[in-house]
């Protein structure tokens, strides 16, 4: 007689020498898992813990920093503050802006409340985060005005040099011309002087009065009394034919 499930006692069915055996290696196989899934829980839990205790209390581990940490942060120069260095004293100003976000006191500025008041009482980190960028700022701005003043130098200088070169040139041509005017004056004189002439405003006069010819019409002096005169070429010479005319119908008035 067996109990059954629930502790009655119950007649059921005797079981036979290989139902004996088959729930005995069941029952083995059963409790060697047992003991293996029990050794592997061990192992985690120390993995887990020596895991958690590799680093000193109160850091990170060093698998736990990123790997795109940018090592030049470490490069940048810093103030007794721990900000970064204003490269224009007008930039130098991230004491204030600390003190300011941790009082709120502006201190009669009040600039610092349009820009920062919304971020009085930020945690220290964030302070010098917000002090920092408008060290940045202020120093890239100030670089742009440099930049722009340099350029307008630049330009200034260039344009002056370009009126100069100008102004030169002005005066070479000036001096051209006068030399070029004087050169046509002593030819056109010569030219004058050669046929008993007066040079007067680039023409040269008659300088003989009434009429050597005794032709009608031939009187060196016109009936406004003005001299009959000749006319001169852009080389300073008498234009062409106009000697040889006046000589055929005014004879005598030149030679």
């Amino acid at each position: 007689m067996h109990r059954d499930g629930t502790g009655s006692d119950r007649l059921l069915p005797a079981r036979s020498a290989e139902e004996v055996v088959h729930l005995s290696g069941l029952r083995r196989h059963i409790a060697s898992w047992a003991r293996v899934l029990s050794a592997s829980l061990v192992l985690f839990v120390l993995a887990l813990v020596s895991g958690c205790s590799a680093s000193p209390p109160g850091q990170i581990g060093v698998s736990a920093v990123p790997s795109s940490v940018d090592d030049r942060v470490s490069q940048l120069p810093a103030s007794s503050d721990g900000l970064v260095v204003a490269r224009h004293q007008h930039c130098d100003v991230g004491s204030v802006i600390l003190h300011y976000l941790e009082t709120g006191d502006n201190q009669g500025n009040p600039r610092l409340d349009q820009r920062f008041a919304i971020y009085v009482h930020v945690p220290l980190p964030r302070a010098r985060a917000l002090a920092d960028q408008y060290i940045e700022s202020c120093d890239q701005n100030i670089d742009r005005q440099d930049q722009a003043a340099q350029q307008a130098v630049i330009r200034s200088e260039q344009l002056a040099a370009q009126q100069a070169e100008l102004a030169q040139r002005f005066e070479q041509q000036k001096v051209e011309q006068a030399r070029a005017r004087a050169e046509l004056h002593a030819r056109e004189l010569a030219m004058c002087n050669s046929v008993g002439g007066r040079l007067e405003n680039e023409r040269c006069y008659s300088t003989v009065e009434g009429d050597p010819s005794g032709k009608p019409g031939a009187d060196c002096t016109s009936t406004n009394g003005t001299p009959i005169w000749l006319s001169f070429a852009k080389s300073g010479e008498f234009l062409s034919g106009f000697y040889s005319t006046t000589k055929t119908f005014y004879p005598g008035c030149f030679r």
